[in-house]
């Protein structure tokens, strides 16, 4: 879609991922008088699962802190899942392999941000985890 007229324009695009998985939508802009873009009343919709059978296993799964440390709990289908930490500053501070229920005691590396994420085969399910 050419967004380059200058006045409000509405742009309508059709996508359909070609891999089942996460899909991100960015937008790329440039303006030689340095004006701003807006992005309003964006919609998504989902016209059906693709590959994913009956059960989507990203919504099995729960990461939460209690008392410092990570708890990754999860459906049976990502069981053997690569799961990491990395704090803020892209470290990794944990790298291992999830089974059902996993406690990561993140604690001795001190309060703050950290992103969890599990990764079997082409799904991953990232979270922000708040560590205090």
């Amino acid at each position: 879609i050419d967004f380059s007229g200058p006045d409000w324009l509405k742009g309508e695009a059709l996508y359909i991922p070609e891999d089942d998985g996460l899909v991100f939508f960015g937008w790329h802009v440039e303006s030689l008088a340095g004006y701003g873009v807006f992005v309003d009343d964006m919609q998504v919709d989902n016209w059906g699962t693709v590959g994913l059978g009956d059960q989507d296993v990203r919504e099995q799964v729960s990461i939460t802190n209690i008392a410092g440390k990570a708890v990754v709990t999860a459906g049976e289908n990502w069981n053997n899942a690569d799961l990491k930490v990395v704090n803020l500053m892209g470290q990794t501070v944990f790298a291992g392999r999830h089974f059902n229920h996993s406690v990561i005691d993140l604690s001795q590396y001190g309060s703050g941000l950290y992103i969890v994420s599990l990764q079997k085969g082409n799904k991953v399910e990232t979270k922000k985890l708040m560590v205090r």
